[in-house]
């Protein structure tokens, strides 16, 4: 028994609909529900056997009124169409179960959209080429759409009255419910499942054609890209359909039109003005537009005019649809339609729009979502699925949400109020300030909009009033706009800070310290004042904003307090003999300062004693600008944080080893506690305009952001500093001034030009923008705990500026996670176990992803890296078949891979990835990879999510560390189910190597040697000895490059090339005991073995010297060349060696006494030419001759439409092959008897096709198969015949990615 089970799909995104708390999403041929505020994956439906859902629509039910008191009667009505197919489904939304009323009928033609008749029992149908179906619904469907609806709800028969009271206007409009999908994509395939319960009004299949009650067609046969059936009275006499067209317009038109001389329906309008093909079109009924999207990137809204207007005063208040039944079929022949206006936005071809009561919403290819005011200004855009196309969009029932689904399988919920926007908000003119504002300055306009935020931001803040601190001389301020002194000098001011819960601190030029409280100031409110801080002061307030320092030219050190809205002076200590150039805080009571001469003391505040201590002092190195930028504590001794919160803080009883401190020439520095010079420094690790801020997560996770835009992760090993990731920030942004951490996620402020920038480091993309002058003023920024708002702060124009926004509404769960954002070209399984599936993936966005499968339906994105400059082709794992060290296995079954990656530009990387169980300590050797770089899993009672833009603008780079310390591994001892997340899954770019042009010498020594548009386009390798490896690339400049990769000095180096033919587009290894034979296929349809002992024992002599020091190396010895396909063999496959394929005998042909074994194996080759063929290679190896191979050709096949792309066998007779015709086969290499013959003697063997299976995966690339459950592959002899079980978990990839589960049970072979 064989059978192929569906289990996972992740691909385009092709339909979304919204209602109340629930989002439907149409992928593939499937339908899947989520919970839209938590992204929870109700139930999954599969609707059509082959064909992919292309619209979802949500009618309301037949009788509102009927079902709205009871329980039975919540239940919604699906439409879902895709291709030529329909289907009818309910879902109540308490139960959370789907129900099949109508099994999948497939029409003559594809169908652009459906729309449900107000009686119930009939759908109208458009299809592609211009016409109009009335389906009725059989009777058993309808009886069961009762029984679904409740007992109080009734569906009308056609005899029936088929309209509601004449009085009844059109219902509210937030978004066309009968508009199809904007976008128009090829269909994916697939096969149901039965996943969903079916009911019995199924069981009877109703003919097509007696359920067609009548049909219109159109007198212009063009061919439809989209369309929008609008139901002016809910009847078929009613419809109109908004028909685009391929011809560039939109055509209105509908069954009661007036006809032609053949009985066909003439146009009402013709909307004229597109310059290429209509993608989508849709109607608000309430505001009466339309909006079409096009081929030509532009958005055109059309107003819907009705002739009676032009007599009326107020048009708004017109009705949609005539009270008269006579004057519903005239509605639209005797209204006007005119272009409103025409917008121009997006980059590329634009799939969908939908229209909101305040806006209009537009997607497409360019992955920008677009949102228009009713006066065709764009309001705002944003990259929104990290480069993917955005084929669908959905509006919900809050006005300001929609729902976004993109080419690369996720789905993503956007608050249209986030991408307002921010205003800051001045506050009073600080007193005797240089500038003085009048009330008809530019900032005028905004004083509206400052009171109100203001006030808001009050009310959310507690009661309390500041207290007003005389110090010496001064008396309380008054308002601003008094004249100073005498004094020629205008005062201003120099640092800002925020405080306490609700307090902005300012220190002016003069020395004064005022204080704005936000919740009940008019304005500034002198606390302190002191002329030491005349000229020249350097503010900075601790991590808990209840303590400042205050620091002087003279060397002074100045702490307050605040206490009760009060600022109290702590201590006034003398800590320098000059200038103190910076103050950083360590902890709440420990403090950094950095002196003259790049002199640096730790200063431990002990408050009750008023008194500070040193602790310990170090030296920076020699540098222009010789003084610390930013700095923090590292823990000496690692513990468990997986059920900590994050921290930058440290306790004072901890025991603190290390100190990570950044300078102004951008280096980094690692300090010992009892040295004090640096043990180790990264010079100009963040160029050379300096480091901005050093924080420890994690309890040993260093981040660093500097001024040349970008985040550093790092972790101490061995007294070393190491680089684990380099993300570059988005946007242009050129520094990276601060890095903010909360419980769900880390932010980054940044500045570029005169804009503040708050960036997600966990999602790649920008959450604020603001205008503010520029970042090279005093500013502020930070979250108020327990509202989710950002504060920021900042002086401009000699004014204090401040804005609040929320950051709720700007970090909505993921609904559904991407695979990756373009096309899927290679995966590679790193790691199986019973219940989870661990592997990553390359493809043309340039990222590597790492993903886990959790049992049948769950999929789990661990990781993204961004390193690679171009694609990457090939994923392969080193295989380390009879390799048992360290590097391998440890203690605590942990265990690592070694993986080698490559792609465009001739670029190839090396990585080692580790499964750890229960990995929750640092890691000595590994580079943590996260979600976009930084899982949000990171951070304690937070859900891991993904995300996104700017591909290729993250890297990861590596220092070397000694062999001692990569066996300095420490290990959690829970042996408890392994749960694979980002927490266990570890990935370290080990080394890279890239094709350039010469040598790394002077430019005259340079030679142009290398294509830099060569592509590695496959790779295998294994290792050779306990450290080394070698490594096969298959170039596509016809060049087979070998590679040497040592892990001791993690260095790879180009051994050797051997020149091909054609390009090369698969390599493999034949694994025959003692020799080292390769296999490699060209485009030119033939296969090349080689033999490549020779040079594996050359390598397993050299030495890890320098490069210009190695001798040459041997090069391959071809053994055999076969043409097997007439143009490229895309993929390749051996069957394992069974029993009785390796023999032994002595012949004294060739050296007497000499033992020759022969090796034969099964190979199955796929091409371009859609040919499937089997082969039998025999190697013939002996210990003093180079091994022969022959190659002879069993069978072949033709099964696929088209090229085949994937291959692998289950078994030395079962055969797995995919292809680009989006189909899965199952096929059985069997020997062919003739009449008279019996199995034992010589027959032909022929390969048959047992199973078949669509994919919902378009543009298939391969499959990878794995073992799945604890039966994997059993074989049981009975009556001599051997019987054969598989259980086998299959992954194909494309555009997309789709699991399934195959099973072959008691099979005889």
């Amino acid at each position: 028994m064989i059978t192929i089970k569906h289990q996972l799909l992740s691909t385009h995104i092709t339909a979304l609909k919204v209602k109340e708390d629930f989002i439907f999403i149409g992928e593939g041929q499937h339908i899947h529900i989520h919970h839209l505020r938590t992204g929870e994956r109700v139930t999954s439906v599969g609707v059509f056997r082959g064909a992919a859902v292309h619209g979802i629509q949500l009618p309301p039910p037949p009788n509102p009124d009927a079902v709205t008191h009871t329980p039975t009667a919540a239940v919604w009505v699906l439409v879902v169409f895709g291709q030529k197919s329909l289907a009818v489904l309910t879902f109540c939304p308490v139960e959370r179960k789907c129900h099949v009323v109508l099994e999948e009928v497939c029409v003559v033609d594809w169908i652009v959209d459906v729309a449900w008749e107000k009686n119930g029992s009939h759908l109208i149908i458009a299809l592609a080429h211009n016409s109009l179906l009335r389906y009725k619904l059989p009777n058993a469907a309808q009886n069961t759409l009762k029984t679904r609806l409740g007992s109080t709800c009734t569906i009308k028969s056609e005899s029936q009255d088929r309209s509601r009271e004449s009085g009844q206007t059109a219902p509210k409009c937030t978004e066309n419910t009968d508009c199809c999908l904007g976008g128009y994509s090829r269909g994916s395939q697939g096969i149901n499942q039965n996943i969903v319960e079916n009911s019995k009004c199924a069981e009877k299949r109703v003919p097509y054609s007696e359920c067609i009650v009548q049909e219109a067609e159109s007198a212009e046969k063009s061919v439809l890209y989209s369309g929008c059936i609008v139901m002016t009275s809910g009847t078929w006499e009613s419809a109109v359909l908004l028909a685009g067209t391929i011809e560039q317009e939109v055509l209105v038109w509908g069954p009661c039109g007036e006809v032609d001389n053949n009985n066909r329906i003439l146009p009402y309008h013709r909307l004229r003005g597109h310059q290429g093909s209509i993608f989508s079109v849709s109607f608000c009924p309430d505001q009466r537009v339309i909006a079409t999207t096009s081929d030509d990137r532009s958005v055109r809204v059309w107003q819907v005019i009705q002739a009676k207007e032009n007599t009326k005063s107020d048009s708004s208040k017109a009705e949609l649809a005539p009270s008269d039944c006579r004057l519903r079929s005239h509605y639209w022949r005797d209204s006007y339609i005119t272009e409103k206006f025409k917008s121009y936005g997006h980059s590329a071809r634009i799939w969908k729009s939908i229209i909101l009561p305040k806006c209009l919403v537009s997607v497409g290819e360019d992955s920008n979502v677009c949102v228009w005011n009713f006066d065709g200004m764009l309001a705002s855009s944003w990259k929104a699925h990290d480069g993917a196309s955005i084929w669908s969009v959905a509006a919900t029932e809050s006005p300001d949400l929609i729902v976004t689904g993109a080419g690369d399988g996720s789905v993503r919920a956007w608050s249209l109020g986030s991408k307002d926007p921010i205003v800051a908000l001045p506050l009073a003119d600080l007193p005797n300030s240089s500038t003085q504002h009048s009330s008809d300055s530019t900032q005028t306009s905004d004083t509206f909009e400052v009171h109100d935020d203001l006030r808001k931001y009050r009310d959310e803040l507690e009661d309390g009033a500041p207290v007003l601190i005389d110090n010496k001389d001064e008396a309380n301020v008054k308002l601003p706009g008094k004249k100073k002194d005498k004094t020629p000098k205008q005062d201003f001011p120099r640092c800002v800070s925020l405080m306490g819960a609700s307090q902005s601190i300012v220190v002016m030029d003069s020395g004064k310290l005022y204080s704005w409280h936000h919740q009940s100031s008019s304005s500034w409110q002198l606390q302190y004042k002191d002329d030491r801080l005349r000229n020249y002061s350097v503010l900075q307030v601790s991590h808990n904003y209840q303590t400042a320092a205050l620091a002087t030219l003279y060397g002074d050190i100045i702490v307050l307090s605040l206490e009760q809205e009060r600022l109290k002076v702590l201590m006034d200590v003398k800590v320098s003999e000059g200038k103190i150039f910076s103050v950083l805080w360590l902890s709440g009571d420990m403090m950094l300062v950095c002196g003259g001469g790049g002199v640096m003391t730790v200063w431990q505040l002990q408050t009750e004693a008023c008194k500070m201590t040193a602790r310990q002092s170090h030296i920076l190195p020699a540098s222009k600008q010789r003084w610390a930028s930013a700095a923090c504590l590292y823990p000496a001794h690692q513990k468990n944080t997986s059920n900590t919160t994050n921290t930058t803080t440290t306790t004072p009883n901890t025991t603190i080893d290390y100190l990570v401190c950044g300078d102004r020439t951008g280096s980094l520095h690692l300090y010992h506690s009892q040295t004090r010079e640096a043990i180790h420094s990264l010079r100009g690790l963040h160029g050379r305009n300096g480091v901005t801020s050093v924080m420890v997560v994690q309890g040993w996770l260093v981040l660093s952001s500097g001024r040349d835009g970008c985040v550093r992760r790092l972790t101490v090993q061995g007294d070393r500093l190491q680089v684990i990731t380099v993300t570059r920030v988005s946007g242009g942004v050129s520094w990276v001034a601060r890095l903010i951490f909360t419980h769900k996620l880390t932010l980054a402020v940044c500045f570029h030009d005169v804009k503040m920038k708050v960036w997600s480091v966990d999602e790649e993309r920008d959450l604020v923008e603001v205008e503010c002058g520029g970042g090279h003023r005093s500013w502020d920024a930070r979250i108020l705990e327990g509202c989710d708002k950002l504060v920021f702060l900042y002086l401009k124009d000699a004014r204090a500026f401040m804005f609040t926004t929320a950051l709720k509404d700007k970090l909505l769960p993921v609904i559904k996670s991407p695979v990756n954002s373009q096309e899927t070209l290679c995966l590679q399984v790193l790691h199986c176990t019973s219940e989870e599936v661990v592997f990553a993936t390359g493809g043309e966005d340039t990222t590597l992803r790492l993903h886990s499968i959790t049992g049948s339906e769950s999929r789990q994105s661990l990781g993204v890296i961004r390193s690679h400059i171009s694609n990457i082709r090939t994923l392969c794992v080193i295989d380390g078949s009879g390799r048992m060290n360290d590097y391998e296995k440890t203690e605590h079954d942990d265990s690592s891979v070694w993986v080698v990656s490559a792609g465009g530009r001739a670029q190839v990387k090396i990585w080692k990835a580790t499964i750890a169980s229960g990995f929750a300590h640092q890691s000595k050797d590994f580079t943590k990879v996260n979600e976009q770089n930084y899982s949000h899993s990171s951070y304690p009672g937070t859900a891991n999510t993904e995300q996104k833009d700017n591909p290729g603008k993250i890297t990861n780079v590596f220092n070397p560390c000694s062999e001692e310390d990569l066996n300095s591994k420490q290990h959690n001892n829970d042996n408890a189910a392994r749960k694979f997340n980002s927490d266990n899954i570890i990935c370290r770019e080990v080394t890279s190597h890239m094709l350039r042009t010469g040598s790394h010498k002077t430019w005259k020594s340079q030679e142009l040697t290398f294509d830099p548009e060569t592509r590695y386009m496959d790779a295998t390798a294994f290792w050779i000895t306990e450290s080394i490896a070698f490594v096969l690339l298959a170039s596509s400049d016809g060049i087979l490059r070998i590679f040497q990769f040592c892990a001791l000095s993690e260095a790879v180096r180009l051994v050797c090339s051997e020149e091909c033919n054609h390009c090369i587009l698969r390599v493999t290894r034949l694994q025959v005991v003692g020799k080292n034979i390769l296999v490699s296929a060209t485009t030119g349809g033939n296969l090349v073995f080689w033999d490549a002992q020779n040079i594996v024992d050359w390598m397993k002599q050299e030495k890890d010297d320098d490069e210009e020091t190695h001798p040459l190396a041997p090069r391959l010895h071809q053994l055999a060349s076969v043409c097997v396909h007439q143009s490229g063999v895309n993929s390749l496959a051996f069957s394992e060696l069974t029993e009785g394929t390796t023999t032994t005998t002595t012949t004294t042909t060739a050296h007497p006494g000499t033992k020759q074994r022969h090796h034969n194996t099964i190979m199955a080759t796929g091409g371009d030419d859609n040919k499937l063929g089997v082969w039998q290679v025999m190697v013939d190896t002996s210990e003093k001759e180079t091994p022969t191979v022959t190659v002879v050709s069993l069978c072949d096949a033709y099964g696929h439409a088209s090229q085949i792309t994937g291959l692998h066998w289950l078994s030395d007779t079962f055969l797995l092959s995919t292809s680009v015709d989006q189909r899965l086969l199952l096929w059985k290499l069997d020997k062919v008897c003739e009449e008279g013959q019996d199995e034992q003697s010589t027959s032909q063997m022929a390969l048959k096709c047992m199973s078949g299976h669509f994919t919902g995966v378009p543009d298939v690339k391969g499959l990878a198969v794995v073992d799945c459950g604890e039966s994997r592959q059993s074989v049981v002899i009975e009556d001599k015949r051997k019987h054969i079980n598989i259980k086998k978990k299959v992954l194909v990839y494309g555009m997309g990615l789709q699991v399934f589960e195959i099973t072959i049970s008691n099979s005889i072979v």
